[in-house]
């Protein structure tokens, strides 16, 4: 079978690229054809014209009032760094992602495609698919899809969040469009509850895909497997920089007497470094730095999602900006709330943040249900 996957774009996203790239390998050895379709990047970096004069002025004032590294001509210089600062992740992507790029989601329907799979990461956030695809939030539930025998399917779709943000049309049009999905799953406990409440629908609680991977997949990404021998090491991936953040950091690193502090920040809008320095580290190196790691601190999901793939104690704080309800649902699956932290007064120094012994366990049968969902949803379905 011809299975086509539609998710967020590729951009500088370490879980957003490895998600896509699990739930492609489990596709493909399953025995399936998989292609990853793609925005292709022609507007990413283009100003409208009518924000021309107050977006100019604006950033004018800026430079020279506030900070004087500030770029006026932003999308230029974006345009101009972009390809080499992502240069290792668009390497990956090339390498390991079978990629179709496309200008709008509706040209899928130009390729002969069996099945559709929606997701995963947070395919379903309104504002993210019109930041990333510059399409409706109905785009999304496959709306364009013209072949009524290409079977649709969601495989852990995210709203993200987990109060409902769509309009009544667009809620309208929700409910219509997913009674045409074949199965349908979602990656949050609140998920389920949003699609029952909603869109009038029964969705199954599965995993993230970079779930169905094992630790010896993503180990074998990596040349040197050997680990680190430089002393205990304290891993963070901090997606947002604050300086609580890095105050916590400094705390854990003194208190657990930590010989090595790996700090990974990805940022982008960063004028002041060179550009040499802000080359994003390979896909792999992030995995090597969860595979080293004697501890982890992070606010990211798939920060957690590697944590607990690597065996390694963490503790998460909150990113309350980028929804909370993925942590929460994904510590309660496997009986770690404790993990999970607000701010630097929430940490417990007398605590140890390990893994319990049942999670390995747990995640297994997790993932036993996970594949189960997906072999069943493209095996049976109707001819």
């Amino acid at each position: 079978m011809k299975v086509g996957i539609i998710t967020l774009p590729l951009y500088v996203n370490y879980g957003g690229i490895l998600q896509t790239y699990a739930l492609q390998t489990i596709l493909t050895r399953m025995g399936h054809e998989v292609v990853v379709f793609q925005k292709r990047n022609t507007s990413m970096y283009k100003l409208p014209l009518w924000k021309y004069p107050f977006s100019y002025a604006k950033r004018f004032f800026y430079k020279c009032l506030i900070d004087h590294h500030f770029p006026i001509m932003m999308e230029r210089k974006r345009r101009i760094e972009s390809p080499i600062l992502r240069q290792h992740l668009i390497e990956f992507i090339n390498t390991n992602i079978n990629v179709q790029t496309i200008e709008k989601i509706s040209e899928i329907n130009k390729y002969d495609i069996d099945a559709i799979i929606v997701g995963s990461d947070q395919i379903w956030r309104k504002e993210y698919v019109r930041r990333g695809w510059n399409a409706n939030i109905q785009d999304v539930y496959l709306r364009f899809i013209s072949n009524k025998k290409t079977l649709k399917i969601s495989y852990a779709a995210s709203f993200g969040v987990d109060e409902w943000m769509y309009s009544k049309k667009e809620t309208a049009d929700c409910q219509q469009l997913i009674k045409d999905f074949f199965a349908v799953s979602v990656r949050e406990m609140s998920a389920v509850s949003l699609c029952s409440k909603y869109l009038n629908i029964k969705a199954t609680l599965v995993l993230d895909p970079t779930m169905l991977l094992t630790k010896k997949d993503y180990i074998s990404l990596f040349s040197n497997q050997n680990g680190n021998n430089s002393g205990r090491t304290l891993f963070c991936y901090l997606l947002d920089k604050t300086q609580d953040k890095l105050s916590l950091m400094e705390t854990i690193a003194k208190e657990r007497d930590f010989t090595r502090t790996v700090l990974m920040n990805v940022d982008m809008q960063d004028y002041v470094t060179s550009l040499s320095q802000r080359v994003i580290l390979p896909v792999e190196d992030w995995l090597k730095g969860f595979f080293e790691a004697d501890f982890v601190l992070t606010d990211s999901f798939h920060g957690c999602v590697f944590s607990i793939i690597m065996g390694k104690p963490f503790v998460a704080i909150a990113n309350s900006k980028r929804g909370c309800s993925r942590f929460i649902s994904l510590l309660k699956m496997f009986d770690m709330e404790n993990h999970l932290i607000f701010s630097k007064d929430d940490y417990q120094s007398g605590e140890s943040y390990d893994l319990s012994e049942l999670t390995e366990k747990t995640l297994c049968d997790y993932r036993v249900k996970s594949m189960s969902f997906l072999q069943n949803s493209l095996n049976n379905s109707p001819a």
